[in-house]
């Protein structure tokens, strides 16, 4: 790959990045479809782990509505996080496994806290460890995809200078 479209791949990746954060933002502040626009009157909030969790669960049993609403909150809270964690290492290059999981963690309570305050959503520690689930996947899945690239490179490269050594 020439440096060119080096410097084309990394700018159309920082604009898809910056994108699916605003996306982000509209989902958890925004959209329509999880009740955004109608703030409640009182903050509201969950602090016992898999209270909510819990509660989507039996509700899914009752109706396939509860059921829908289950995986969309379960499912879609860890799944919308995961490209964070694949893709936040390669827009920072100074984040570690640690660090995206820190910053993440960090950014996360923010947005929950805000939510609460600003009276759009419930400040919900479930959707805190849903998210970093998404978060750690996608650390996970980022550092085990470097891995095998160093290991292919490191290869193809043994392989070369063996190449070399034969038409010497």
């Amino acid at each position: 790959m020439t440096e060119g479209n080096k410097k084309n791949n990394d700018r159309l990746f920082h604009i898809i990045f910056v994108v699916y954060c605003f996306i982000i933002v509209y989902f958890m502040f925004v959209a329509d479809f999880f009740g955004r626009t109608v703030p409640y009157e009182t903050y509201r909030y969950n602090l016992v782990l898999f209270y909510e969790i819990k509660r989507f669960i039996r509700w899914s049993t009752v109706s396939s509505v509860g059921f829908w609403w289950m995986i969309v909150n379960v499912f879609g809270n860890i799944l919308m996080f995961v490209p964070i964690g694949f893709f936040l290492p390669k827009a920072f290059k100074s984040f570690n496994f640690w660090g995206v999981l820190t910053g993440c963690f960090t950014m996360i309570c923010l947005a929950e806290y805000v939510q609460m305050i600003s009276h759009v959503g419930i400040l919900d520690v479930d959707d805190i460890f849903l998210n970093m689930t998404g978060v750690l996947l996608g650390d996970i899945l980022h550092f085990g995809y470097v891995y095998i690239n160093q290991r292919k490179n490191k290869k193809l490269s043994q392989e070369s200078v063996n190449q070399d050594v034969q038409q010497v």
